[in-house]
């Protein structure tokens, strides 16, 4: 299975990333942590889906590939974001 880890927990993340890898690609593909700014979020995300996906503040990203280990990165933030963080410089 690739390993995916979605950056943003928001309405965009869920509809083209999130569900269809836990409902449509389950057999291909796991997501195995959300990063937001707000981890609040990835909470009552995991509660809606009733799921467990790991959640990472964003200022932990880097935390994620070295805990996770995953194979790509969607990214799923609001477009007005696109440069504000540095999400691509910690990819190894």
């Amino acid at each position: 299975k690739k390993r995916f880890v979605v950056v943003g927990a928001s309405h965009r993340a869920m509809s083209l990333f999130i569900r269809p890898l836990i409902k449509t690609y389950q057999e291909a593909a796991e997501i195995v942590a959300l990063v937001d700014i707000d981890v609040e979020r990835i909470s009552l995300m995991n509660q809606f889906l009733k799921t467990s996906m790991p959640g990472y503040d964003a200022d932990d990203f880097e935390k994620v590939f070295e805990e996770q280990k995953p194979d790509a990165v969607l990214v799923a933030t609001p477009d007005a974001m696109a440069g504000a963080r540095p999400w691509m410089e910690c990819i190894p």
